[in-house]
């Protein structure tokens, strides 16, 4: 291990009588007058005259030549986002809340020894009280050097905490014969809680928890698992100046995480640079990543080559729009996983490219009318949106969008560990309809999915893809990943969404299937399930030829749209499907309903059979007619309506599942 970094424990703001910082606060009068009162305050005592400056005016190199304290949030403070973005200040537009404040101070981020305090505020009245907080704390004349502080103000004035000693005995307690996973957990939550209230406790039980992660790391060959402890490295570069660590805790704690790094399952590898087709989520990566960043920063070293190979693999990652999973929960992990290397690292390029417009896009498509992403592939929980809540908050912010804050405003809201606790929630940016998803929306599919589709789209068991091998694929302008069907983002107006692709990582079936369809505030046909690779528990039609069953082709293709006033209608076709060419016909008639016509036509002789299968969910067995099925749900009725002679036959999901059909 290089010897022990330099810590820069306290911001030098004023020393005889001159400046040792600046002050930087967001565009505007009201602003201008809140940096002059911290400016007034510093001179009452120091004597020294701190110039304020506008912040949408400074370079954020500023930010490695000057100390500064730092006035506002990410949103109207472009020096702010950049330390938001590596996760030194966590306010949001709603956290601590409208009135609550923040003075706390970050101390070397860029590894150039500058140093920040930070009165953070969403407005202008919150920044304010976090001035006066700072005047208040000041000493009574003199210089002024300001120590380590992490305070938070909740609107009430009170703090986000309330002191209880004896917990920290129950916490370290609590962590003793816990796995690596289970105590790598303890030792960031305890960080984090600190990082993010204030409460010094969290550092006492950091500071009793570490060493026993430290007893493993020593006895552990390879560690390929990290548990809870993804976050450990940004949170111990928030933490490791606060006065409570000795100089000798600081050298125990490096060294740790310097063995850890040698130790890492990613340590001394190198990386794939011109990867074809996306990998998938990969969270481990999140943590290889910041034990780079954190010793090429401080201690200028590529430890284990980590620098070099997430450098490579994220920027390989970082080229693709979408997932190598066609499923919106792991694909929303895949993508978080990226822009956890976007945002720190400053990789403008995923957004100026247009790739990170893309991936915005697609989740505005996938996103149904109740709030949920669409059930397709490995997805059991309805409802959920996962973190396409946090995807579109950040694409809105990146791109200021604000098609994308009406995106996430309809969704159940954000998951707050996915970015290290950064939400961008913010309210600079107001909501507007996405009216370019209205109507009948093709996603495209990606040229690497038709490319490698032999690759990216394997099926199981192995020896069917010999069986898809042989399948005619359409032509490349015809295939498409999704369609979507919606005059609204209203939960009480249609949402149709089908799928243009089958098999894969985490993928099902779904090709010329109906993923989902919402309509008046319920699930009317759902396709949500966990390893549900059968064709039959999917909305589509399954063929048999002389009573056997040959697996959906991998690609489907469109050959007509139509979208009017009052109507919307597609043909998708499958050729060469179990000896058939299928042809899905959807007519719209919007608001109204959906009328489904299935053509097919055998291109080999044979006995053939037929299933058209649609799942609903219904709080009782559904009710059978001459011409419909019945489900009633959540005191909503939807109905599948024959205008043929089709026989129904209702079952339940296999293993049987409540409301399930």
């Amino acid at each position: 291990m290089p010897p022990l970094k330099t810590f820069y424990t306290e911001v030098p703001v004023a020393h005889g009588g001159a400046p040792n910082c600046l002050i930087a606060v967001p565009p505007g009068d009201e602003y201008a007058q809140v940096g002059a009162k911290i400016a007034a305050g510093i001179k009452k005592v120091s004597g020294a005259d701190i110039p304020v400056q506008d912040a949408s005016t400074m370079s954020p190199e500023t930010l490695q030549s000057s100390n500064m304290i730092l006035v506002g949030y990410f949103a109207n403070n472009p020096l702010v986002e950049r330390l938001y973005d590596e996760h030194y200040v966590a306010l949001d537009a709603q956290w601590p809340g409208a009135g609550g404040y923040v003075v706390r101070t970050v101390h070397d981020p860029a590894g150039k020894g500058t140093c920040f305090v930070y009165l953070g505020g969403a407005d202008t009245e919150s920044v304010t009280k976090a001035a006066d907080d700072f005047i208040a704390s000041l000493p009574e004349k003199g210089d002024i050097s300001y120590p380590h502080t992490v305070k938070v103000v909740m609107p009430d004035g009170s703090l986000p905490y309330k002191p209880d000693p004896d917990t920290i005995a129950n916490r370290v307690e609590a962590a003793k014969g816990k796995n690596f996973g289970a105590l790598g957990g303890i030792v960031t939550e305890a960080a984090t809680s600190y990082y993010l209230t204030g409460n010094p406790e969290g550092l006492e039980v950091f500071g009793q928890t570490i060493p026993m992660l430290g007893e493993f790391v020593r006895k552990l060959g390879k560690i390929d698992a990290a548990g809870g402890a993804i976050h450990l490295l940004n949170m111990w570069d928030n933490v490791e100046e606060a006065p409570q660590f000795t100089a000798q805790d600081r050298a125990q704690i490096t060294g740790i995480l310097w063995e850890f790094a040698h130790k890492w399952i990613d340590a001394n590898e190198t990386g794939e640079e011109d990867r074809p087709t996306p990998v998938g989520n990969y969270h481990t990566g999140r943590l290889s990543w910041d034990i780079a960043r954190y010793f090429h920063k401080y201690y200028d070293v590529d430890v284990a080559n980590l620098w070099t190979t997430m450098s490579v693999f994220f920027q390989s990652k970082a080229k693709f729009w979408r997932s190598s999973e066609d499923c919106p929960g792991y694909g929303g992990a895949t993508m978080i996983d990226t822009l956890y290397y976007v945002m720190p690292a400053g990789y403008e390029q995923f957004w100026e490219s247009g790739t990170g417009r893309r991936m915005g896009d697609y989740g505005l498509a996938i996103i149904n009318n109740l709030g949920g992403h669409a059930g397709f592939g490995d997805t059991s929980k309805m409802g959920s949106a996962g973190y396409w809540g946090n995807i579109l908050r950040i694409c809105a912010w990146k791109y200021r969008d604000g098609r994308y804050v009406y995106g996430h405003d309809r969704t159940p809201g954000l998951v707050r560990q996915a970015m290290c606790h950064n939400t961008y929630l913010e309210d600079e940016i107001e909501p507007v309809l996405p009216a370019d998803m209205l109507g009948v929306h093709v996603v495209p599919l990606p040229d690497w999915v038709y490319e490698y589709r032999d690759k990216v789209l394997g099926t199981a068991p192995k020896q069917m893809n010999a069986v898809l091998d042989t399948d005619p694929t359409p032509p490349r302008e015809e295939c498409f990943d999704k369609i979507t069907f919606r005059s609204s983002y209203e939960p009480q107006d249609q949402y149709l969404i089908l799928g243009g692709i089958s098999h894969g990582y985490h993928a099902h079936p779904d090709g010329n299937s109906i993923i989902e369809f919402t309509d008046n505030r319920r699930y009317c046909l759902f396709d949500s399930g966990y390893f549900v690779p059968d064709t039959v528990e999917h909305n589509t039609l399954v063929v048999y030829r002389e009573g056997l069953f040959e697996p959906v082709p991998r690609l489907t293709g469109l050959a007509a749209l139509g979208d009017f006033s009052k109507l919307g209608m597609t043909q998708t076709y499958l050729n060469g499907y179990n000896g058939v060419n299928w042809r899905r016909n959807i007519i719209w008639k919007k608001e109204k309903y959906f009328l489904v016509i299935d053509e097919v036509e055998a291109e080999e002789g044979g006995n053939y059979g037929m299933n058209a299968i649609f799942r609903t969910l219904s709080e009782g067995t559904p009710q059978l007619s001459a011409d419909r099925v019945s489900a009633m749900y959540k005191g909503a009725p939807f109905n599948i309506i024959s205008a043929s002679h089709t026989r129904f036959k209702t079952t339940s999901t296999t293993p049987p599942t409540g409301v399930r059909y």
